[in-house]
């Protein structure tokens, strides 16, 4: 990658460097639209700055302070760091670290800051990154057996007194001067910038194609279910007609409740105010009553034993009667007609009491008791 030599100065082949910078660059790029993570190294005070302004341009971790040692192998140990530089931080923003006294926020605010050098790069990095650019190999040599060790493709700025043989994309060029690593680092992080576009619409392209495979699926779906749905709906046509007959007379019963219900309001109404009416007119009557019903009740009670005694003489009288009257018929063999002719004509010649005993027992053939028979003299 040598071009030739100059008063003790080696010069660098370009023609060489532009050849692997291109084939660098794509792979760059390749990995970007894959969506695979960078990690940025440049510990060089020439190379601190730019390394952080490109890698936070392109979204990509970095570490410019100082590699340490196990960042990749040992990243398990490092995230528990990571963690405590989180926590750190939080207490600075809520203003928690301002209520503790003076000497443990100087050693908080020193531990805070060694963690923020070191380790503020790759505080969002949760996995190993898979790809690594590294400034100067020779610098970081630690960082570059790391990535060989666990397989992770490196690629660098090697200078002159470097070993390409641990890189994988090699970039014959001059590490120490500035503008040249300026120019081959924003190059790298405008391939990952490329690749990120190409990532983004591969992934809008990705959902599209699965949204409209899922869309049609569902029509296909759809259109297998119509006809069950149309042999379904023949089959629950009739049941729902019958359903419908079955609810008419419910729905009758319904609306003869609803137009039943004002009517009974004013029945009750009504019925309301008859009572009152004629609670009146009951009161005036029980008065009326009241004056009459006691001399009845006297008057009765007084007039039983007497009818009881009379009827039970009656009844006796009667029996001897008829007891001699069949005894003369026998005697004398006169038909009976002629008895009750004989009977029947004193009746005109009766006297006071005899009238009375008459509208007696006339009173109990109404009462519907049995006749009795009559008296003769």
């Amino acid at each position: 990658y040598i071009y030739g030599e100059r008063k003790g100065i080696y010069i660098v082949d370009l023609q060489k460097t532009l050849k692997l910078l291109e084939e660098a660059y794509n792979f760059f790029r390749n990995q970007a639209t894959e969506g695979s993570q960078f990690l940025f190294v440049g510990t060089k005070r020439q190379a601190q700055q730019i390394v952080e302004e490109e890698s936070k341009r392109c979204g990509a971790f970095y570490v410019n302070n100082r590699w340490l040692g196990g960042l990749l192998t040992n990243f398990t140990t490092i995230k528990h760091r990571i963690k405590r530089l989180k926590e750190l931080e939080e207490m600075e923003e809520s203003g928690k670290l301002n209520a503790l006294s003076k000497k443990e926020q100087s050693r908080i605010n020193q531990q805070l800051e060694k963690l923020r050098k070191n380790l503020y790069g790759v505080k969002d990095m949760e996995n190993i990154p898979d790809v690594v650019f590294v400034v100067d190999p020779k610098k970081e040599e630690i960082a570059v057996f790391e990535a060989n060790k666990l397989g992770i493709p490196v690629i660098g700025i090697a200078d002159t007194n470097c070993d390409p043989d641990y890189l994988d994309y090699i970039i014959p060029g001059n590490d120490d001067a500035i503008r040249a690593i300026q120019l081959i680092v924003r190059t790298f992080a405008d391939a990952i910038l490329e690749g990120r576009e190409g990532f983004a619409a591969r992934v809008a392209a990705e959902k599209k194609a699965e949204e409209e495979a899922e869309a049609k699926a569902e029509e296909a779906k759809a259109e297998e279910a119509a006809p069950r749905a149309q042999e379904e709906s023949a089959g629950a046509k009739p049941e729902e007609a019958t359903s419908e007959k079955l609810k008419e007379p419910e729905k009758q019963e319904v609306k003869a409740e609803e137009a039943y219900k004002p009517k009974t309001k004013q029945v009750t109404a009504d019925k309301q105010e008859e009572p009152k009416e004629e609670a009146k007119v009951g009161k005036a009557k029980t008065k009326e009553s009241a004056e009459v019903e006691p001399e009845k009740t006297v008057t009765e009670t007084k007039d039983k034993p007497v009818e009881d005694k009379v009827k039970a003489e009656e009844s006796k009288a009667a029996e001897a009667d008829k007891k001699k009257a069949a005894a003369s018929v026998e005697e004398a063999g006169e038909p009976e007609v002629e008895i009750q002719e004989a009977v029947e004509e004193p009746e005109v010649k009766k006297s006071g009491s005899e009238e009375e005993i008459d509208a007696e027992q006339e009173e109990e053939k109404r009462r519907g008791d049995r006749a009795r028979p009559k008296k003769t003299y």
